[in-house]
């Protein structure tokens, strides 16, 4: 049996247990799309719930203790929108240290990032092309330097 297969009886063997729940399959529900948002949105929650409990068990298992978070937090702030690009200008988290807290930043949009002496973005290279250089050039200590220097950039506009 394939993957897909497996996938396939999961789904009605779903189905089967949501009749037995609801008495009706989902196309036969009489709910608003709202609702159905809102099911979805609850679904999401909980499968967040699971993750985060098996990652933590198998980090406990590798490592011993849980005082270390398993993934580095995700930090992004949205300075504006590019409508002529259709992209974001964002402030992120580029590089974390042992405890996996963000130690640089970068403002960004689409691959180019902000340098902090010109405030001109320029072509983001790859990890294994960036050098020091760069990184003095392009990465911030803290997100509120990256933001100062947005901000200075926009006023010089």
């Amino acid at each position: 049996m394939t993957t897909t297969d497996k996938v396939i009886q999961d789904l009605l063997l779903r189905e089967t247990i949501g009749i037995s729940k609801y008495g009706v399959t989902p196309d036969k529900a009489n709910l608003t799309h709202r609702q159905w948002l809102q099911h979805a949105y609850e679904e999401a929650l909980d499968m967040a719930i699971y993750l985060k409990q098996a990652m933590s068990k198998e980090y406990y298992a590798q490592n011993g203790n849980f005082n270390k978070p398993l993934l580095p937090a995700v930090l992004t702030y949205g300075l504006l929108f590019d409508k002529s690009k259709m992209e974001w200008i964002t402030i992120e988290a580029t590089n974390y240290n042992e405890e996996n807290s963000p130690i640089a930043w970068a403002v960004r949009q689409g691959r180019t990032c902000m340098s902090k002496f010109s405030g001109r973005f320029d072509y983001e290279p790859s990890p294994s092309s960036r050098d020091n250089d760069f990184f003095n050039e392009y990465r911030f200590n803290t997100p509120e330097e990256a933001a100062r220097r947005w901000n200075e950039t926009i006023q010089e506009k």
